[in-house]
């Protein structure tokens, strides 16, 4: 299909055994009905624009994936092929939700981090991991945000920002845990301005000591951090693997890399990192 301008980026979707999509409408009903079927959330590539934000499925894909590979808990997500509009071949990303039971009606409580502080101006990882560590009183949950610290750092995703950490509530075993991972993707650059918590915390230019110090905060060691650091640093120095399985074109695939290198490079340099990022007001 041609995808309209007006046409929303986002719609709840159910994902059903045959491999097409239902969208819009009572989807979580008829997961319910259906359950077989998955209830997911579809982002659309529907951005033409020169100068905007890809919304090609191609790069979060391969990234999520290369996240679960580093030893995160992710959510399960597949590219869909679009081969309707004329103007171009699209690829949409089906999301499977990971607040709802399979089969039934029973939800889990979710909050993002902006909601359960209620506010999502200047939170930083520090917020993060003090949120997990009292709200989780799990130290397999304060080692899990550790790593997707490490990660979203390393791996460029500057727009990590409040709405895109959560937690989920499971009223039976009563306990909080961290959501899967969700919405990561490269989008650090030089030449835009992001509020995420990588940028908020370290800036455009992070050094690994300052890394490795807010999670001291937290009683995760040196070693600790170091082994960590060295398996998430491992995994993302294979990125064209994840790159290729997600069929990200070669000119993508090593623009992403050498922003991975620049990164890496900034980590290793010694003295204080440049603060270049400007903080947006609280409002």
């Amino acid at each position: 299909m041609q995808v309209p301008e007006s046409l929303s980026k986002r719609w709840d979707a159910l994902s059903m055994p045959d491999r097409t999509l239902r969208c819009g409408g009572d989807v979580t009903q008829a997961a319910t009905d259906l359950p077989n079927a998955r209830l997911g959330i579809l982002k659309l590539d529907c951005e033409d624009l020169p100068g905007r934000p890809t919304t090609d499925a191609r790069l979060e894909c391969a990234t999520m994936e290369m996240a679960r590979a580093a030893g995160i808990r992710t959510a399960t997500c597949e590219i869909i092929i679009d081969d309707a509009d004329e103007r171009r071949r699209r690829h949409h990303l089906f999301v499977e939700r990971f607040d709802v039971v399979a089969g039934s009606s029973r939800r889990l409580h979710m909050t993002t981090l902006a909601g359960l502080l209620v506010t999502y101006s200047l939170l930083t990882y520090v917020d993060l991991l003090s949120a997990t560590q009292w709200l989780t009183q799990d130290r397999t949950e304060l080692v899990e945000a550790t790593r997707r610290m490490i990660f979203n750092v390393r791996s460029g995703n500057g727009d990590d920002h409040g709405k895109n950490h959560s937690f989920l509530f499971d009223d039976i075993a009563g306990v909080w845990k961290l959501t899967p991972a969700y919405d990561i993707t490269l989008n650090y650059s030089d030449d835009r301005q992001f509020y995420g918590f990588f940028p908020q915390t370290f800036g455009s230019s992070p050094r690994l000591s300052a890394l490795r110090e807010v999670a001291a905060k937290f009683g995760i060691v040196a070693d600790e951090f170091d082994a960590i650091d060295k398996s998430v640093s491992g995994t993302i120095a294979n990125w064209e693997k994840y790159a290729l399985s997600a069929g990200l074109t070669p000119a993508d695939t090593q623009r992403a890399a050498l922003i991975h290198q620049q990164i890496a490079d900034s980590l290793e340099a010694s003295g204080p990192a440049p603060r270049r990022t400007k903080r947006r007001p609280n409002n």
